[in-house]
């Protein structure tokens, strides 16, 4: 099975890297595929580059989390 999650960022620079660190040390089962997106819409600050340093550092977060850079922001768009 599948999992996807999406984690829309706007601004967390100081947050990204505490989030994805959290998120690496869950448990999933065997069974299951996870495939993560960091969603940074319209960031100003340098949540993009702190997203992809935490997931290449973080022990446990693959090829399969992949971070996206969107220069405009706004949550619907982001969504889409």
């Amino acid at each position: 099975m599948i999992v996807a999650l999406g984690v829309f960022a706007h601004n967390e620079e100081s947050n990204i890297a505490s989030l994805l660190q959290d998120l690496a040390r869950q448990v999933v089962p065997d069974s299951v595929e996870l495939k993560a997106w960091i969603l940074c819409n319209g960031c100003t600050d340098q949540t993009a580059a702190a997203a992809r340093r935490a997931i290449y550092s973080a022990p446990g977060l693959t090829s399969d989390w992949q971070v996206v850079d969107w220069s405009e922001g706004g949550k619907s768009r982001t969504w889409n």
